[in-house]
Order: C-alpha cells, then sequence, then structure tokens
C-alpha cells in the first residue's frame, strides 16, 4: 500500500462521526464496568486518612476518551469542509489533544465548557498522565491548582468530589444529545 492509500484510508476514517460516535460508546461501556471504584472510593473515605485515588483517575481516563471522542464527532460535523481540504499526512490539530475543556469550546459548545470547567479539566489531567503515567512530562503539571476561565478561584484538579461521577454522565448524555441533532441535519 502507499501512502497515498493510509492518507485516504485516515482522511475518511476520521471525518466518519459516527467511527467516532461508536469508539466513544466501546469506551463508556468499559468505564461503566469499573463504576465501583468510585463508589468504593467514597466508601474508604470513611474509614482512611490517606486515599488511594488511582483506580478512580483510570475511571476519569476512560471517560475521558469517551468524550473527547464525542466532542471530535461534533468537531468533524460542524468542520467537515475546512477538515476535507486539509493535508492527511495526520490528523489535524483540531482533532488532537485530550484537553476536554478546549476542544468543548472548538465545538462549539461554549456554555458546556463554562458550566464543566472543574469536571472536564479533571479528566483532561487524567487523559493526559494522570490515568496512565506514574508521572507527568512537566514538573509543573504536578500542581494540582489550574486557572479557571470562569471562576476567580481556580479548580482543584485532584480534589474528587461526589457528584464527579454525575456530572460526567450529564456530560455525556448533552454530548450525544448534540451529536444526534447534528447527525440528523446531514
Amino acid at each position: 500500500m502507499t501512502t497515498n492509500h493510509f492518507e485516504i484510508r485516515l482522511k475518511a476514517e476520521a471525518l466518519d462521526p459516527m467511527a467516532w460516535l461508536e469508539s466513544a460508546n466501546r469506551l463508556i461501556a468499559s468505564a461503566e464496568k469499573l463504576e465501583d471504584y468510585f463508589e468504593e472510593f467514597w466508601n474508604t473515605l470513611k474509614t482512611e486518612k490517606i486515599l488511594d485515588d488511582s483506580k478512580v483517575s483510570i475511571l476519569f481516563m476512560i471517560y475521558s476518551y469517551a468524550i473527547e471522542n464525542l466532542l471530535k464527532a461534533i468537531i468533524v460535523i460542524r468542520d467537515k469542509q475546512n477538515l476535507s481540504s486539509q493535508n492527511w499526512g495526520k490528523l489535524p490539530n483540531s482533532l488532537q489533544g485530550h484537553n476536554l475543556y478546549q476542544l468543548c469550546k472548538k465545538s462549539g459548545l461554549d456554555n458546556l465548557a463554562r458550566e464543566y470547567e472543574s469536571i472536564l479539566k479533571k479528566l483532561s489531567r487524567s487523559a493526559e498522565w494522570y490515568g496512565r503515567y506514574p508521572t507527568p512530562i512537566k514538573a509543573s503539571d504536578y500542581n494540582n491548582l489550574r486557572s479557571s476561565e470562569n471562576e476567580s478561584n481556580g479548580i482543584s484538579l485532584s480534589g474528587h468530589t461526589p457528584i464527579d461521577l454525575n456530572e460526567i454522565k450529564k456530560i455525556i448524555n448533552e454530548l450525544k444529545s448534540n451529536l444526534y441533532n447534528y447527525l440528523q441535519r446531514i
């Protein structure tokens, strides 16, 4: 096979919003099987002084990849004409990265980004390193406090709350609803 064949394949698969949705659904199904870890994490809070959130960070990582794929499906639909005209030796920049907050904004969902900024940034942290590596790429990424575009205080990336899982599910439902609305129009 020639390089051109691979580029054609990459372009066809990356511009298929259903492929992104199917990948997201597989990730969601996998994450749902791990949700007991989240409950276990909160139950140990009653008895343990030091909490191990490693399983929660993996759960968050998987959910973040699912959300990432849903966002990229929306970006593909919204920007298909521009994306189609680009060189396809690699994924275009708008379809790269794990920063869910920025992807949410790229997908035109500014209100969703604003409402869920904190959990989107926690999820991004798990996708970028906390759920899969023992260490970040940069020492500064150990800093668990991030600035916020919407709040004056800032955001703690390490502070899990009992509502995190509910917020994740709300985000997924909103993204799927938006995606289905877009799919009905094409």
